[in-house]
């Protein structure tokens, strides 16, 4: 298991945060730049298997939901 979702939230967050910082971007240009990339790597966790049940699940809707967006 991956832990509290909130909890990963927020050192998601955190991390991002950071990293913009380090990179001289704002977080929301740091967002814009991931973007393209998001729904690649939810596929790719889904390939590997490892993840939980509940985490699969929700991956698998951002991933049905990504696909939509892009219809």
């Amino acid at each position: 298991s991956f832990g509290d979702p909130k909890r990963q939230r927020a050192v998601d967050a955190s991390m991002q945060s950071e990293y913009a910082r380090q990179a001289g971007m704002s977080g929301a240009a740091l967002t814009t730049a991931m973007r393209p990339y998001v729904s690649i790597i939810r596929v790719l966790v889904l390939l590997m298997g490892t993840a939980p049940p509940a985490t699969r699940r929700r991956l698998l809707q951002r991933v049905e939901a990504d696909l939509r967006a892009e219809d």
